[in-house]
């Protein structure tokens, strides 16, 4: 299973979108995660702004990320910006059982 993450802060801030991962979509029943089996997969990834309770929420950015994972485990999709305010992210896949990165690119620690 692979859900979307939050990032930033309340004043600039929003949520990373799955648009899909390895040729499969979200469902519109729950479109924050996507099944995924164990294996090298390939996602689509939009950095989404959205402010508190604002409704229109623009893409700021979108990337292919590919990444490995291991059956029966969860991920979650990371953004960081790499300068504030410059629509230029860092996004990345994480285990959430193992806190080990999967694929993607991150800030460096």
């Amino acid at each position: 299973m692979v859900r979307s993450g939050q990032w930033g802060e309340f004043y600039r801030g929003g949520y990373v979108r799955i648009e899909s991962i390895s040729g499969h979509a979200p469902s519109w029943r729950n479109s924050q995660e996507v099944a995924v089996g164990g294996g090298q997969q390939t996602g689509i990834f939009g950095v989404m702004l959205c402010r508190g309770s604002d409704q229109s929420c623009p893409e700021l950015a979108s990337t292919e990320v590919r990444f490995n994972t291991d059956p029966g485990h969860s991920y979650v999709v990371h953004a960081q910006e790499r300068i504030n305010g410059s629509n230029q992210f860092w996004i990345w896949v994480q285990d959430q059982q193992t806190g080990a990165m999967a694929g993607g690119d991150s800030p460096a620690p």
